[in-house]
């Protein structure tokens, strides 16, 4: 808690909020009360570090959810990367099972359909109809290089983590999802940004890397409703992170 209530975490909260050109006026003056009202809370050790936006008013929640939204520039597949452990807890958290159990259905989910018995695939899509990408009220999503329709083409996967400002572990595997833009898919704003996440995240659209030396352009960012993966399917691939990449000083589980 202590390193996410410094003025140099509250002054980068203030500096993105300055910077959204989706706020207006009255609405990044709103949301700079909000931040300082929450690092207020942190401050005092009574504050939910990461969803600050829910201290946020009733107009701005709704700013929050709805900014920007319009159709996709000719995109119709969207990239997200998962590290298995947090899939794993996930599962387990969704389905209310042990971490044995959950280990073993994401392990089935990240082999080739191919290798899959019909009893497996039946598990599977029993699972899947029970599970979303994420937990939170928002899912992260980017679009390949050019807007290409496959997220995932001409791309490191290895090397995602560290290029969207993912936390890791060294040598890390992640899977890939490729996913169908959900209707509400929009533009995200400083709001949907979680707290701890201001410290990397930048208005105008693009990812970026946690690590100041990665010399990797964004990616086009997006937010939308959580798909379910019954909708999705499996992970498309998964990989382990790219030897050299630099491992991320954050706490880990994040959703």
């Amino acid at each position: 808690m202590a390193e996410l209530a410094t003025e140099q975490h509250l002054n980068q909260v203030k500096d993105n909020i300055n910077k959204d050109s989706r706020l207006n006026e009255a609405e990044k003056k709103a949301a700079l009360q909000a931040a300082e009202n929450h690092f207020a809370k942190l401050l005092a050790d009574d504050g939910d570090a990461q969803i600050w936006a829910n201290h946020c008013d009733t107009n701005l929640a709704v700013l929050a959810k709805n900014a920007e939204m319009h159709p996709l520039p000719n995109v119709t597949r969207l990239g997200n990367v998962w590290a298995i452990t947090s899939f794993e807890n996930s599962v387990a958290r969704q389905l209310r099972c042990n971490a044995q159990e959950a280990k073993r259905l994401v392990h089935l989910a990240c082999k080739p359909t191919t290798s899959l018995t019909e009893d497996e695939k039946d598990e599977l899509f029993d699972a899947y109809t029970d599970l979303v990408l994420r937990e939170a009220s928002d899912c992260w999503l980017f679009a390949g290089i050019g807007e290409k329709d496959q997220p995932f083409e001409n791309l490191d996967i290895g090397a995602l983590p560290c290029r969207l400002g993912l936390p890791y572990r060294a040598g890390e595997r992640f899977a890939a999802f490729s996913v169908s833009p959900p209707v509400d898919t929009r533009r995200p704003c400083v709001l949907n940004a979680d707290w701890f996440f201001q410290k990397f995240w930048r208005p105008g659209g693009l990812t970026k890397a946690f690590c100041e030396t990665s010399t990797e352009p964004g990616l086009n960012e997006w937010i939308a409703t959580p798909p379910r993966l019954i909708d999705i399917g499996g992970p498309t691939t998964v990989a382990q992170v790219s030897e050299g990449n630099p491992v991320a000083a954050m706490p880990y589980d994040v959703p």
